[in-house]
């Protein structure tokens, strides 16, 4: 199994300059709610990840990096796709795309787009895949046949439990720019940001970001960024990200159109 809480090496400070790009969505959601059904804390596994067989340090981690640009829909969104089917895709291609699609039609390409976006292209459209150095043609099987919002918490560990990666769009607090590689008593060391709610600092702007690991020995989700190796995989504890949920963060749950084929 992957080392998850690799790179201990990571630089202290992230280094300034990486796009975010998040927007949120404002209007109705043209979708349902994903219902209240959730195992309670205790039964996920101390470890419990979406797709173990993925090598994130040497396969994904280098080559998902979106740079300055305002990428991080499709970046996180081509995360969980990778996640669900084990397999790299062009995330630059899909976050064009959700550009095209977006409530913004005078969006610069560095200022973002939507999570909603980049789901409606996965939905309606399907991904592009990448492979030796080519972009393949745009296959609907590589999209995702439909998608929830998740409201709490519990609903995100119940995805996550059900080997569902989550795309979240949330405020980027300063904190979040600076791992902190400690032990809080359970678990020994790891990366964490966002450990205190109190004291999280302004809000840079808005990013998405790709959840697919949750530990309830420690109260927290794990998750995976669209920094390249300038950035650690991260624990972020499940009150600060029920604490962004209250202030608009956005969790998207996608249903793989592989997970209906195979029912």
């Amino acid at each position: 199994m992957p080392n998850f809480y690799w790179y201990e090496n990571a630089p202290k400070k992230f280094e300034p300059g990486h796009g975010l790009g998040f927007r949120k969505f404002e209007g109705n959601v043209p979708f349902p709610r994903l219902a209240s059904r959730s195992p309670k804390f205790g039964l996920i596994s101390s470890n419990f990840v979406v797709n173990k067989r993925l090598d994130l340090r040497y396969d994904y981690i280098p080559k998902y990096d979106q740079g300055v640009e305002g990428a991080c829909v499709g970046f996180a969104w081509s995360w969980a796709m990778s996640f669900l089917n084990n397999r790299f895709y062009d995330a630059r291609k899909l976050y064009i795309e959700a550009q095209y699609i977006d409530p913004w039609s005078d969006t610069p390409p560095e200022e973002g787009t939507s999570v909603i976006a980049g789901a409606q292209v996965l939905q309606q459209q399907g991904h592009w895949r990448f492979a030796r150095g080519i972009t393949f043609p745009l296959a609907a099987f590589e999209g995702i046949a439909q998608f929830y919002y998740a409201n709490t918490v519990d609903e995100i560990r119940y995805a996550i439990f059900n080997n569902i990666p989550v795309v979240l769009g949330v405020d980027w607090h300063v904190n979040f720019d600076s791992p902190e590689w400690k032990d809080y008593g359970v678990g020994g060391k790891r990366w964490w940001i966002g450990k205190d709610t109190n004291n999280l600092g302004p809000v840079r702007g808005g990013h998405a970001i790709c959840c697919f690991g949750a530990r309830d020995d420690i109260e927290a989700f794990v998750l995976v960024n669209s920094w390249g190796t300038n950035y650690p995989v991260v624990n972020i504890p499940y009150r600060t990200i029920e604490h962004l949920l209250q202030r608009g963060a956005e969790a998207i749950i996608p249903i793989d159109k592989e997970e209906i084929r195979d029912e």
